[in-house]
């Protein structure tokens, strides 16, 4: 069940009382949800252990839940086999930094103070309550994030980034920022790992958003697009295709909506600040997001 739309749809003096019961259910609830996968044994032995040393709490707040929590500790899991396979081919093996952004409420973060016991993470978000969330239960360092990444400063450098679905919803200037304070942030040999939109989302939003006539009615989009605008997406996705890159806000939110980029136009702006890339997976994260991996130079 999604705990968010469901409110939404009531008045103000029932949506107190239920977010009251639904913060006071919450823990218990997904510590269940998170034995029940964990009884299942339908995970590797490895995701199995850390799965098992995980925190199950999640903020009510959270956006990313919505009741399923089987789905949304899997995302978590899936983030840290990208992060995995990525540290391998970039034969890294100190990790003693590490900077989540956007954090969100800690969906992947969670699962990283347990993968890297020994290294000191920080939590960077927008969304204050969030960041206040990942200090107070997984122990993150907390970091004020800024719309504007050129203002963006942290004191740390870092050996290892991990950017979740960001530049999903980033423009091409917003998203060359974002690559020019990643560049910034990272240590000598420092790796980024990052998930983007790419050829499967593009498919996927064109065939199932397009202005198209079925038995007499428009087809909706998917639940990731539905508040997109169904006669701009053939135009998203000629862009895609055209120049390596397209983008569409959501309505009423300017500067913040659906990106789609090809692999080819993310290796040369990454090239660009000074990047190299090490890793990409098709459908990495999620089998949904495409996922990169890039160096920063060696201080050598």
């Amino acid at each position: 069940m999604n705990f968010t739309r469901v409110r939404d749809t009531l008045p103000n003096s029932v949506r107190r009382p239920l977010g009251a019961v639904k913060r006071w259910l919450m823990p218990s609830y997904t510590h269940w949800q998170k034995a029940k996968l964990l009884s299942a044994k339908n995970l590797a032995a490895a995701k199995l252990a850390l799965l098992s040393r995980t925190d199950s709490r999640i903020s009510p707040d959270d956006g990313m839940y919505e009741g399923d929590g089987d789905h949304y500790f899997k995302v978590g899991l899936s983030a840290i086999d990208c992060l995995d396979e990525a540290l391998q081919r970039a034969r890294s093996t100190t990790v003693k930094e590490i900077l989540d952004l956007p954090c969100g409420y800690g969906r992947v973060l969670r699962f990283l103070v347990h993968r890297f016991p020994h290294a000191r993470i920080t939590a960077c978000e927008l969304i204050p309550n969030a960041v206040r969330f990942c200090a107070e239960t997984f122990g993150a360092v907390p970091v004020q994030s800024s719309y504007n990444l050129e203002e963006l400063s942290i004191a740390t450098k870092f050996d290892l980034i991990w950017c979740g679905s960001l530049i999903t919803h980033l423009d091409a200037d917003r998203t060359r920022s974002l690559l020019r304070f990643f560049s910034r942030q990272l240590a000598p040999d420092g790796l980024l790992v990052f998930s983007t939109y790419g050829k499967f989302v593009a498919d996927r939003v064109y065939d199932v958003c397009a202005p198209r006539r079925l038995l007499g009615r428009r087809r909706s989009c998917p639940r990731d697009f539905y508040t997109l605008d169904a006669s701009s997406i053939p135009q998203l996705v000629r862009l895609f295709h055209e120049q390596g890159h397209g983008y569409l806000d959501y309505p009423h939110q300017p500067g913040y909506g659906v990106s789609l980029t090809a692999r080819t136009w993310i290796t040369a702006e990454a090239h660009e600040v000074g990047l190299t890339e090490v890793y990409f997976r098709a459908q990495g994260w999620d089998n949904y997001q495409d996922v990169f991996g890039f160096v920063a130079p060696s201080s050598a």
